[in-house]
């Protein structure tokens, strides 16, 4: 129980180094000004983080099909997102500005997620192919 409170942490850390980087990137390619981030907007953002490090474990819940638990993933990531630039860098002041990030989102998420469901797909062939018992004697 405690490596996986330690792993969530240094998860979620590594994604708030992240997130600081990618909000004042945006915050200065869109707004053209450097975000403040205050201790109250950094505990917003590493609480927002160890959230969707807790989302990431619907990815491995097996009883729901795999198209599922990434939609569902993608659901709960949207809206962290949304929360992130929306409330904690006030990014988004108009609905130009949630549309852009809604598809900038969307696009980055595909392309990780057509990239995972390709790598499980072969590591899945894999599985199958050694499963496969060849007899290295003939009969």
């Amino acid at each position: 129980m405690i490596e996986k409170i330690k792993k969530t942490l240094a998860d979620s850390c590594i994604l708030f180094t992240a997130f600081v980087f990618i909000l004042y990137i945006a915050g200065n390619l869109l707004v053209s000004n450097t975000i403040t981030i205050t201790l109250a907007t950094a505990t917003c953002l590493f609480i927002c983080c160890i959230v969707l490090r807790v989302f990431h474990n619907i990815l491995y819940v097996k009883r729901l099909h795999i198209a599922t638990r990434i939609i569902i993933h993608y659901l709960l990531v949207l809206v962290a997102a949304y929360i992130g630039f929306a409330f904690i860098a006030k990014i988004i002041t108009n609905s130009l500005a949630s549309i852009i990030m809604l598809s900038t989102v969307t696009l980055v998420y595909s392309v990780f997620a057509v990239a995972i469901v390709m790598t499980w797909g072969k590591k899945k062939e894999e599985k199958n192919k050694q499963k496969e018992y060849l007899s290295i004697f003939k009969k």
